[in-house]
C-alpha cells in the first residue's frame, strides 16, 4: 500500500495572520517556515509515507520545500479543496490513499501520524481527526484516493464524515491531542506557551535565535 502526504501551505508572510497581536510580521514569517520544517520532518520520518507534496502558491515555501526533499506542486486556482483536487487529479495515480496535514500542528508527532494511518488500511475508508473544538479537520485520510469530496472550511469534520458515511465508507474519528491542538488563534499561543511548549522563532540576524 502506497500513501501520499499532502502539506498544504499558504504564503509565508500571509499564514498566522490571527497572531498579530503577539508577533511581529517578521517573526510570523519565521514561524510559518519553522511549522513546515517541523511537518515535513515528522512526516519524513515515517517510512510508510513514499511521497511527501507541499501545494502553495508561495515560492518560497516551494523552494524550502524542494530542499527538504518534498515534492513541491505550484498551486493553480483558488481556495484549499481547489488544491487538493488537483493534487488528486496529477499524482493520484502513484499513491493508493492520501493524507492531508496542515503545518499549524506545533505537537504534531510521528507516533500521531502513524496511529491515523493505522486506522486507514482497509479500503473504503476515511479516518478524520478535528480540532479541539470538533469543527475543523486537522487531519485527513482518505483510502482509496478520491473516495470523497473535499470539504475544508467552515465545520469541515462534520462534513468530511457526513460525505464519507453518505457514501457508505468506513468512517472513523479520532481525537489525538498531538493532532487536535492546532496553532490559529492567540488563544492557541496562550494556550501553548502554558504548556511549556517553546517553538523557535528566528529573526532577520542568523547569529541570533529567539524563543516566543
Amino acid at each position: 500500500m502506497t500513501t501520499l502526504a499532502i502539506v498544504p501551505v499558504k504564503p509565508f508572510h500571509e499564514g498566522k495572520s490571527r497572531l498579530d497581536g503577539v508577533l511581529t510580521d517578521i517573526e510570523r514569517y519565521h514561524l510559518n517556515a519553522q511549522l513546515l520544517r517541523k511537518t515535513i520532518g515528522v512526516l519524513s520520518n515515517i517510512k510508510a509515507i513514499e511521497r511527501i507534496i507541499v501545494i502553495s502558491r508561495d515560492s518560497e515555501v516551494l523552494e524550502m520545500s524542494r530542499d527538504l526533499r518534498a515534492f513541491p506542486l505550484p498551486e493553480v486556482g483558488e481556495g484549499l479543496n481547489q488544491a487538493l483536487y488537483q493534487v488528486n487529479n496529477t499524482l493520484d495515480k502513484v499513491s493508493d490513499r492520501v493524507l492531508v496535514i496542515p503545518t499549524d500542528l506545533p505537537l504534531l508527532s510521528e507516533e500521531d501520524v502513524i496511529k491515523v494511518m493505522d486506522k486507514g488500511k482497509v479500503k473504503p475508508v476515511v479516518v478524520v481527526v478535528p480540532d479541539r473544538h470538533q469543527k475543523g479537520t486537522n487531519a485527513l485520510l482518505v483510502n482509496p484516493v478520491g473516495s470523497i469530496r473535499y470539504r475544508f472550511g467552515s465545520n469541515s469534520a462534520k462534513k468530511h464524515a457526513t460525505e464519507a458515511q453518505k457514501r457508505n465508507i468506513n468512517t472513523i474519528i479520532m481525537n489525538i491531542p498531538g493532532i487536535s491542538f492546532d496553532l490559529d488563534l492567540i488563544e492557541d499561543w496562550a494556550l501553548l506557551k502554558s504548556t511549556g511548549y517553546l517553538i523557535p522563532v528566528q529573526i532577520p540576524d542568523p547569529m541570533e535565535e529567539t524563543v516566543i
